[in-house]
Formats: structure tokens, C-alpha cells, sequence
């Protein structure tokens, strides 16, 4: 927070950092409160303000349109984790 260029709007990213560190609060058994600021992840992105920062909660992707074409937001997405390479596999019912 000490930085020429987030000075200026310390109050804007101090509280963004109290809730990402707060997003990864995990209590253990004995009640002890931890905090694992290794869990918190800084994407950064060319083009736009300081002002213009969002706090995701959540997963985020680090990836960038590859044509204007392509949406900037989709609704109701569904993602699937796999744990194989889809190139050395052959699905049932030709998938």
C-alpha cells in the first residue's frame, strides 16, 4: 500500500485487501483463525483505471479475448475440471 501509484487511492485498495485476506480466513479445530496470504492473487491487466479494480470471489482466469468478436461476459457458465489430457483419450459416444 505503499506505492506512488496506489497512494492516492489508499482508501479504495485497503479495503479491497481487508476483504480478499478475509475471503481466505480458515479457523482449525482449536478456533485459531488463519490467514494464508499466498491464497490471494494479483491479475493484472493492460488498458484500464486503478479506480476500474474488481475483487473476485472466487476463480478467476488469467486469459484475454482473442477477437472483439468474443463476448466479455457469459451467464451461467458451466465448467468441467478434468484431471486427463482430452488429446490421449477416447470418450464414450464419441465425445
Amino acid at each position: 500500500m505503499s506505492s506512488k501509484l496506489l497512494g492516492s487511492e489508499s482508501d479504495f485498495f485497503s479495503e479491497m485487501v481487508v476483504t480478499a485476506i478475509q475471503n481466505v480466513k480458515s479457523v482449525n479445530h482449536e478456533g485459531v483463525a488463519k490467514y494464508p496470504v499466498k491464497s490471494v492473487h494479483i491479475l493484472k491487466t493492460h488498458g484500464k483505471s486503478s479506480r476500474d479494480t474488481i475483487l473476485v470471489n472466487g476463480y478467476a482466469i488469467e486469459a484475454s479475448r482473442s477477437a472483439q468478436g468474443m463476448p466479455n461476459h457469459i451467464d451461467n457458465a458451466k465448467i468441467a475440471c478434468i484431471d486427463f489430457n482430452l488429446n490421449r483419450y477416447r470418450l464414450q459416444m464419441g465425445v
